[in-house]
């Protein structure tokens, strides 16, 4: 049987950090080896699957987790879950005003290709010229 310190323990912990210009939410478990080195093991992000979305099987955390740390486990995994959603729909947002911004550079490009080509028709061939105070 275990002691009473050990039995407090959790191996279960729960790591955030910005790296490479994303966040990172992950769980990872902690635990002594023999040799008294600390040994992590990430718990892999569930991936495909009917529901899997942006969090973690609760099943497998579950079964990392103790007893009197369930609920809290349940309750930090759905937001965190909901920070990763929000996360990702951001992420899509910044790559679809990206593309925008460079068709509307490729547009104004192609546009001001079509403008100077020599034999287009502008304004300075029907005699129009600059108006005094808007240079």
């Amino acid at each position: 049987m275990a002691d009473g310190k050990a039995g407090k323990y959790s191996p279960l912990n729960l790591g955030v950090r910005a790296h490479k210009g994303g966040l990172e939410i992950y769980w990872f478990t902690q635990n002594k080896s023999s040799t008294g080195r600390t040994a992590y093991r990430y718990i892999p992000l569930a991936r495909g699957g009917k529901g899997a979305g942006y969090g973690y099987h609760m099943s497998g955390l579950l079964t990392h987790a103790r007893p009197y740390e369930r609920e809290l486990v349940r309750e930090t995994e759905r937001r965190a879950a909901a920070v990763r959603a929000k996360r990702a729909a951001l992420v899509d947002l910044r790559r679809a005003s990206l593309r925008l911004v460079k068709q509307y550079e490729e547009q104004l490009a192609s546009d001001q290709a079509a403008v100077t080509e020599p034999g287009s028709i502008d304004a300075q061939s029907f005699g129009a010229g600059p108006l005094p105070g808007y240079t």
